[in-house]
């Protein structure tokens, strides 16, 4: 489980980092800002891994 997070200031951080990795070249490819990512990844899965927002 891979666990999202929109900061304060509009940044998107992942966890695990293999997971902020993957998180950044979504976006990138989808050309998305980090709100459009976090609103269309959270609570994303492929069967194998699931994001979830972090607990505040």
């Amino acid at each position: 489980m891979g666990t999202i997070e929109l900061t304060e200031t509009g940044e998107l951080t992942a966890s695990p980092p293999e997971i902020q990795e993957m998180i950044e070249q979504m976006a990138s490819a989808r050309r998305a800002s980090p709100q459009e990512a976090f609103e269309g990844l959270t609570f994303w899965s492929n069967g194998y891994l699931k994001i979830v927002p972090a607990e505040s």
